[in-house]
C-alpha cells in the first residue's frame, strides 16, 4: 500500500503538534504503515505527548491513524511509525 498528500497534521487532543507538507505512506511489513514527512511547522511539548494521531488529508477525505513513535531526522524531516486507522 501506498499513499500520498501534500497536507496533514499530527494533533495531541485537538491541539495541532505538527503541521506536514508533502508526505507518503507506506507498508514495510504486513500490516506495518510508515509514514515519511516534511515538517512545516511544530510544537515540541505536543509532539512529546502520547495518544498523539496523524491526520492526512487526500484530496477531500481526511484519514486518520494513531501514532506509535516519531523519529526526527532533520528539523524538517521525520518517519512516524502508525497504528490503527480511526473512524
Amino acid at each position: 500500500m501506498e499513499l500520498r498528500g501534500a497536507t496533514g497534521e499530527l494533533r495531541w487532543v485537538y491541539m495541532v503538534a505538527a503541521v506536514i507538507g508533502p508526505w507518503k505512506v507506506s507498508s514495510v511489513a504486513p500490516g506495518e504503515l510508515v509514514l515519511d514527512a516534511a515538517i512545516v511547522s511544530h510544537d515540541t511539548y505536543r509532539l512529546t505527548q502520547h495518544d498523539l494521531t496523524a491526520h492526512l488529508r487526500v484530496g477531500k477525505r481526511i484519514y486518520t491513524w494513531s501514532v506509535e513513535s516519531i523519529t526526527f531526522w532533520s528539523a524538517t524531516r521525520m518517519t512516524v511509525k502508525l497504528g490503527a486507522r480511526e473512524p
